[in-house]
């Protein structure tokens, strides 16, 4: 019996293809390890730079929403604040500029965040509505009210007599 080769079937176990070797793998430098390295050391610093950054944040948020502050002996601004107005956010970035112009433990600035049940409560006890700073002195009277988006300039000037008031 012959056997016909059938056109475009291969013979089983056979290959056109040239076969290659397997590649051993590369064993690894020094060189190597020491630019792996340095991605590690400038990964950890970007990470633990960030962390220090939320931490901080947040301490500080948590500071400002401390409305127990008020009537410590310092002269307090309380800004009542809504996170998702625009005009709230626009007179906080102001009333902070004003701030930047005084020394530490000269004023303190406070939140009365309308989106928790503290803040709620603090601005109806004083009829205020968004957009709005309140302005207390050390004993925790309430001594001015600005009303609506001002310029950093002209909150300079509230904040100073306020101080001066003290």
């Amino acid at each position: 019996m012959s056997r016909k080769k059938r056109k475009g079937q291969r013979r089983k176990g056979y290959s056109t293809e040239a076969k290659t070797a397997p590649v051993a793998p590369q064993k690894m430098t020094r060189r190597d390890m020491m630019g792996l390295a340095k991605f590690g050391v400038l990964g950890a610093a970007v990470i633990g730079g960030g962390g220090y950054y939320f931490v901080s944040q947040v301490m500080a948020d948590v500071a400002e929403s401390d409305l127990s502050k008020v009537g410590n002996g310092m002269p307090t601004i309380v800004q009542v604040h809504d996170p998702a107005c625009p005009e709230c956010r626009a007179l906080q970035k102001s009333a902070r500029e004003a701030l930047a112009e005084f020394d530490d433990g000269q004023i303190q600035y406070l939140v009365a965040n309308l989106q928790s049940p503290e803040g709620r409560q603090f601005a109806q006890r004083y009829g205020a509505g968004r957009v709005t700073l309140l302005l207390f002195d050390g004993a925790g009277e309430m001594r001015d009210v600005v009303r609506g988006r001002t310029s950093a300039d002209t909150l300079e000037g509230v904040f100073r007599r306020l101080v001066e008031q003290a």
